[in-house]
């Protein structure tokens, strides 16, 4: 039967399932992703070592020295750059950089045991040892596909799935390998790997594994015959995220309400709405694909698109001797023939994602989001970022070393002063005015004058340029008070550690400037002033609960010098005019090509995610910029 009348669901769909599921009762909890996604890229990158580099590693003359070279190779390739690149998020993290560490010394040593072995095998039944041999014995991030059938599902359903590792195992056995860094469910980690494991029946793969590292290696391995009944009861449940059984309704069924599964996504949980929007997507995926053959950029895409409220996301798979970077180029060809407003953003991580716009673009309301929890004592230092394609909102914490000050650009249109002013609001709906003082600033004199009067205000709303607007006596006040809360602390890490000994709240202070690179227009000594003063808020406010959320129209080394770029780790790009300017905020182009109107980049620890801010209207922000709405959990 051909794929048109098939539903897709991908394993990782059946996975996050049952880890809700099971998450609710036992103890398994998500690992630190970003730093596993690091940790993931570098065991491909081991695997997919040049001829020269495995040459060096087998130059050793005991498993010793293949260890030691290749957790050198770990670190020159993968590990060191990351730190460097990302010195700044990560500071306040050394126990996570030193699980990671840790983790990536027990897989070089893991990997390199099983090459020697590997080896040792080859020279018994040979005099000769080909490096070459490593490729095929060891595949790394291997697509997978499974078409199901049942006699009692309207429609067969298609399997797809990307395992991180197969291992070719003397006689011809096979081994899927699946890598968690960090605590997982265990529930979710057996059916995710016994899935794969269905999934390569026909390669004779009778073995497989779990290897873990909590950092330590823990490896539970599995047979492969004692998992019929297991793949029974999960095709049952695939049947049902897929909504094919023929006793199902026409609609697919909703998710608990306490609990984020994947069947919120719009593939898997489509409505009235979403129905007409699949008919549109449809479309764009043919269009997609006979683009990307012209590019010369021949794939096969990975799961179904996913649906967010601005932008349609594609996963591919690049055909046999496609190189991934390929992929980069032909953004202004893919424009061009599907007659896009502006080029797809795209990006190359385990996978190749392929974002087009909506054709049915959609806001998200405030009405709709759940706000985050708010502390009775110590209140919320979360501030909204958007909401992602998964459905799911979110914020920056203030309190987190990896965001406690953020940098926002974006030129006009993009929705940055919208941003700005949706971000006070909800620190604002989630805070009383003892737990909560706003410093706003407003060069261009459009961004904050509903918040004029509010009670959240430390002082009345700056105006650069008044005469009473004093930019460097505004932020000697900030200094002057971040002293006098060093001087309290006395022995507190921490904002939050101060209110826990005192007992009672001490306002967490937020400062927010519309345009940044408009106070850099005085004179070059007013300049220089201003800019030591918020280099040396960004260095040292945030222990005292003093936080900078600066933003400007376009990002340049002039206003984003080197000692602002290491103190504020957050970022929050919308629609930039150049690749250069997404270059100056993420490392990385990307930002040029969003949509405007609130589509958006944030980073704080890895690569950028993208999400779609949440549209507050006027009458809503001034009811919450004059404290008559508040958050019920305050």
């Amino acid at each position: 039967m051909s794929n048109s009348h098939c539903v897709e669901i991908s394993v990782s769909d059946v996975r996050q399932q049952i880890y809700f599921a099971s998450s609710q009762s036992g103890p398994g909890n998500p690992s630190q992703s970003e730093l596993g996604t690091t940790f993931h890229r570098l065991i491909a990158s081991l695997l997919h070592s040049s001829e020269q580099e495995l040459s060096t590693i087998f130059s050793g003359s005991s498993i010793e020295d293949w260890v030691a070279e290749m957790k050198d190779l770990a670190y020159r390739k993968e590990l060191g750059p990351y730190l460097v690149d990302h010195a700044a998020a990560l500071h306040g993290r050394g126990a996570a950089v030193l699980d990671l560490w840790t983790a990536v010394g027990e897989a070089t040593r893991w990997l390199a045991e099983l090459f020697w072995d590997h080896r040792q095998r080859q020279l018994r039944q040979s005099s000769h040892f080909n490096p070459r041999e490593f490729a095929g014995w060891f595949r790394n991030e291997v697509p997978l596909r499974l078409e199901l059938t049942d006699p009692n599902w309207r429609c067969p359903v298609v399997l797809t799935g990307i395992a991180d590792s197969l291992l070719t195992l003397p006689q011809g056995r096979r081994c899927v390998i699946e890598y968690k860094l960090g605590k997982t469910a265990p529930e979710a980690d057996l059916c995710q790997t016994a899935l794969y494991h269905w999934m390569l029946e026909g390669d004779a793969v009778d073995s497989l594994a779990v290897v873990s590292f909590l950092p330590e290696k823990s490896e539970r391995m599995l047979d492969g015959s004692n998992l019929k009944e297991t793949q029974s009861r999960l095709k049952t449940l695939i049947g049902k995220l897929a909504n094919v059984t023929k006793s199902s309704s026409s609609s697919r069924p909703s998710p608990p309400q306490t609990t984020p599964t994947p069947s919120s996504r719009p593939h898997l949980t489509p409505t009235a709405t979403t129905q007409q929007s699949l008919v549109g997507i449809e479309k764009l995926g043919k269009q997609l694909k006979a683009a990307l053959v012209e590019a010369g950029c021949d794939s096969t895409f990975v799961g179904a698109p996913i649906l967010g409220p601005t932008f349609v996301r594609f996963t591919v798979s690049p055909a046999r001797g496609i190189a991934p970077k390929k992929f980069l180029g032909c953004g202004d060809l893919l424009q061009v023939r599907m007659q896009l407003k502006r080029p797809p953003v795209i990006q190359i991580g385990a996978s190749i994602t392929i974002d087009l716009q909506r054709p049915d673009r959609q806001i998200v309301p405030w009405s709709s989001i759940e706000l985050p929890v708010s502390d009775p004592l110590h209140g919320c230092a979360k501030v909204l970022v958007g909401v992602g394609i998964d459905g799911k909102l979110q914020t920056a914490d203030l309190a987190d070393t990896a965001s406690y000050h953020l940098l926002v650009a974006g030129t006009s249109g993009s929705g940055k002063s919208e941003w700005l002013r949706t971000a006070v609001a909800g620190l604002i709906a989630t805070n009383t005015t003892e737990q909560l003082q706003i410093v706003a600033i407003d060069p261009k004199r459009v961004a904050f004058h509903d918040l004029q009067g509010s009670p959240y205000l430390r002082r009345p709303v700056v105006f650069p340029g008044d005469e009473d607007a004093d930019m460097v006596e505004v932020f000697d006040e900030l200094i002057d008070e971040m002293e006098r809360r060093y001087a309290m602390l006395e022995g507190c890490s921490s904002l939050a550690e101060l209110i826990d000994r005192r007992g009672e709240p001490i306002p967490r202070i937020v400062c927010v400037c519309d345009e940044y690179a408009d106070l850099m227009l005085g004179s070059a000594s007013q300049r220089a002033a201003i800019e030591m003063r918020i280099t040396r808020l960004g260095a040292k406010a945030r222990a005292s609960g003093i936080h900078l959320v600066l933003a400007t129209q376009q990002p340049s080394r002039k206003t984003i010098t080197g000692a602002i770029q290491t103190n504020l780790p957050g970022r929050v790009g919308l629609t930039m005019t150049s690749a250069t300017e997404s270059r100056m905020l993420f490392g990385e182009p990307g930002a040029e090509n969003l949509l405007m109107k609130g589509d958006l980049l944030y980073k704080d620890i890895g690569d950028p995610k993208r999400y779609q801010a949440v549209y507050l209207s006027d009458n809503e922000r001034r009811a919450i910029y004059s404290g008559s709405l508040v958050a019920e959990e305050v």
